[in-house]
């Protein structure tokens, strides 16, 4: 009798595979994908015709360690592969800053805005789409095939964002705190909130970069390519690390923490509606909220950012934009109980099918090794180091 067709043998799932076409299933085998690279190694779960049972577990562990090896091997490939597109796209937007620095020598200071918001078009208008090519070619995934209708409902999606939100202010206070201390301590803290857009036309300008090109843009690389290319090696495990890169891209430590953190949830929620829409309302809201505040303070603040002295009205809008935020965060909390008690069950995401014995490999990568090496300096440049 030929058992090798039997039960749930990598064949199977292969043909489950060839049906699933939406890059965010977690239906997706790194087990069948590899078995179909390599057709002769791997003869199935069961075993096969004739086929005594001490060589039947020698083979079974033969091919566990195969596997393993070759799916380390993989995740060692993609760790080399995000880190460079990671690494490129830095390059180029520092080339941009660079740029801009150095016409300060040519033009006057007052041209000094202007370039600035041109060279953020320019990196997400032109930038970002160079790195979809590369991801795209390498990746075999279409940019489209994120955009599909969530498969769940918009009151789901709704109370996520308003937890994503809860979660960036909660751990925007825990870090405001810790640097509060170092601060105390005598440790140089940059707190510059960059770019504070003064005139209509700067509004308008800020509006579509932050507001509308970075929802997209951003989360088509960090929830679309990044995270759906490493679903394969487990559902968490690519929402985790697509959400800590998406924090350490920021690349300062005023949006590092909870940008992560923003990131890990945004990653769980497109996972579950299988779409990358629910990330991009999620992350419109969010930045159309700070959006909303910077206006705001632009009218009660002075200068150096203080509130505006003997106007009530400042003082009431200060207010109430900080009842706001708690609003949210009361919210967020409340709503997140909500779900872990009614839904607990949704919290499971699947594990990768394969027998890899750990994931530290994507660290071992040198192209991802130079990448924290660069991220590191350019964090401690831009939070700690005064420059001039």
């Amino acid at each position: 009798m030929n058992f090798q067709n039997e039960g749930s043998g990598f064949a199977d799932n292969k043909e489950k595979d060839v049906k699933k076409t939406n890059p965010f299933s977690e239906n997706k085998s790194l087990f069948s994908e590899i078995d179909s690279e390599n057709p002769e190694l791997f003869k199935g779960r069961m075993p096969l015709e004739n086929e005594p049972p001490a060589m039947y577990y020698g083979r079974i562990n033969f091919e566990r360690n195969i596997l393993g090896k070759l799916a380390s091997k993989k995740l060692f490939w993609m760790s080399g592969l995000v880190s460079g597109l990671l690494i490129l796209l830095i390059a180029l937007t520092y080339g941009s800053v660079f740029l801009v620095s150095f016409n300060l020598y040519l033009f006057d200071e007052s041209i000094y805005d202007f370039l600035n918001y041109l060279m953020m078009f320019v990196q997400y208008l032109v930038f970002f789409p160079i790195i979809f090519l590369v991801a795209k070619i390498n990746l075999k995934t279409k940019t489209k095939e994120f955009f599909v209708k969530p498969k769940v409902r918009f009151s789901y999606v709704l109370r996520w964002t308003i937890i994503s939100m809860a979660a960036v202010y909660i751990v925007s206070f825990v870090f405001s705190f810790f640097f509060m201390i170092l601060e105390a301590l005598g440790i140089y803290v940059n707190n510059s909130e960059g770019m504070a857009p003064q005139s209509l036309p700067e509004f308008i300008a800020y509006f579509f970069i932050v507001v509308i090109c970075a929802p997209i843009f951003e989360e088509i690389l960090f929830r679309g390519f990044i995270m759906t290319g490493l679903m394969k090696f487990g559902s968490w495990y690519a929402a985790v690390v697509s959400g800590i890169l998406f924090g350490v891209f920021h690349l300062n430590h005023q949006q590092m923490f909870f940008a992560a953190a923003f990131g890990v949830i945004l990653g769980f929620v497109d996972i579950k509606a299988q779409s990358i829409l629910p990330s991009i309302f999620a992350h419109f809201c969010l930045n159309g909220f700070s959006f909303l505040t910077s206006v705001v303070y632009s009218f009660i603040t002075t200068e150096d950012g203080t509130i505006l002295e003997g106007e009530p009205i400042a003082l009431l809008l200060n207010g109430l934009l900080s009842m706001i935020v708690f609003a949210f965060i009361f919210a967020g909390i409340l709503t997140l109980i909500f779900e872990f008690v009614l839904n607990k069950k949704q919290f499971r995401l699947k594990r990768n099918d394969c027998g890899m014995t750990s994931k530290a490999v994507y660290f071992a990568n040198p192209i991802t090794i130079i990448f924290i090496i660069l991220a590191f300096v350019l964090i401690m440049l831009n939070s700690f180091i005064p420059l001039g």
